[in-house]
């Protein structure tokens, strides 16, 4: 996928999200900490693309575990998120037996 094909993609998921949540681009952004239409301009178009640690901090106010998700088909899997949380969270050696654990 190409990298403006990327940024529409997390620009469309950001929108349905924000949407899906009932905030507007404003009211994540006043969250976030940063000017009222940063957001806004995102999803409008005007910017065209975000800083990774926005992405994230905007991510975290809409309680995905992090920024790569609005790359995803799906970003409202609470299933896929509660699990890349709970993958975030563990050890190397967690990760490691879990993965053979499922390769069995």
């Amino acid at each position: 996928m190409g990298d403006d094909e990327s940024w529409e993609r997390r620009r469309r998921n950001l929108a349905a999200l924000i949407a899906y949540k009932r905030l507007n681009p404003a009211q994540i952004s006043e969250k976030a900490g940063f000017s009222k239409n940063t957001i806004g301009k995102f999803i409008r178009g005007e910017t065209h693309s975000l800083r990774w640690d926005t992405l994230d901090a905007i991510c975290k106010i809409l309680d995905l575990p992090n920024a790569d998700r609005l790359n995803s088909e799906n970003p409202l899997s609470s299933s896929k998120n509660e699990l890349q949380k709970r993958i975030e969270a563990m050890s190397e050696d967690e990760a490691a037996d879990l993965l053979e654990a499922l390769n069995k």
